[in-house]
């Protein structure tokens, strides 16, 4: 077992002096953020690594804010601070419900959406609702300059992204929700509170599009484009439909059963997360 006193970590001041670091280590170096996920992976020697890049206080990677038509939160913004953010509540409500839904208040200080998305958890909180706004993924390397990436072409698997080695997550941009949009976030857990996901669901519903993208139902998160078809097509539905579209999501997930939960139950919550939340937003 790897004791946190064995840990060998670096705290650069800049992008430039991170992105060197990782350059020149690669695959010996990982970045280290809000910890919160990693010092569990550390303790149980799931992840090891020769040296740890802190980048949670670098600058660059602070910043919420939105220019020319998209909102952008840097990698280090923790969820405390996502759910805090006035923008945030108002341009993207539903990351930030989805924030506040983050275990405690001491991990909503400490962990952070570069941390959700570099340990790529079907189940991550913030995950299904950057699927949803339809959100990219930015990462920066010394050699190759800055790339922006689609969030559903980020992940590839649990714990695998198209991360390099070289390179470092930096934030996320995604267009702002329309004033008005219709939109529901719903996370199912053991518990009421700090609780990994069972399912997650984040809805969002505007003038002919819909977006339905699921947690912890698949290996990524995913979206269930079958059920945003027939939402899109639907001009008024009514109680009959909503639960038709519901029952589509049973062909859409791939869940696997594990200590949480069956594939079955998963399946069929699925499906009633996504009737509750329709009939919230459609009042049906």
């Amino acid at each position: 077992m790897l004791l946190q006193s064995e840990l060998k970590v670096v705290a650069p001041r800049t992008l430039a002096e991170a992105l060197g670091l990782l350059a020149e280590h690669q695959d010996r170096a990982r970045p280290l953020a809000g910890a919160t996920d990693a010092m569990v992976r550390i303790k149980e020697g799931q992840w090891r690594a020769p040296l740890w890049v802190d980048i949670r206080r670098l600058p660059e990677l602070q910043h919420i804010d939105e220019a020319d038509g998209l909102v952008t939160v840097g990698a280090a913004v923790t969820y405390g601070r996502l759910l805090r953010s006035g923008l945030i509540r108002e341009r993207a409500p539903l990351l930030a419900a989805a924030a506040a839904d983050v275990g405690a208040v001491q991990i909503q200080a400490m962990g952070t959406l570069g941390g959700n998305l570099g340990t790529a958890s079907p189940a991550g909180d913030t995950i299904p609702p950057l699927f949803a706004l339809d959100a990219e993924v930015g990462l920066c390397s010394a050699q190759g300059g800055e790339r922006w990436v689609p969030a559903e072409s980020f992940f590839l698997g649990p714990g695998r992204t198209v991360r390099r080695p070289d390179e470092l997550i930096v934030g996320a941009r995604f267009a702002p929700q329309p004033p008005g949009e219709r939109w529901k976030w719903q996370k199912l857990g053991l518990r009421g509170a700090q609780a990994i996901s069972i399912v997650s669901l984040a809805l969002r519903l505007g003038p002919g599009f819909a977006r339905v993208a699921y947690g912890a139902v698949g290996p990524t998160v995913l979206r269930a484009r079958k059920c945003e078809a027939m939402l899109a097509q639907t001009a008024a539905p009514d109680a009959a439909a909503v639960r038709s579209i519901a029952q589509m999501a049973w062909k859409e997930v791939v869940p696997i059963s594990d200590v949480r939960a069956s594939a079955a139950y998963r399946q069929q919550m699925a499906c009633a997360l996504l009737e509750r939340g329709l009939r919230e937003v459609l009042t049906v």
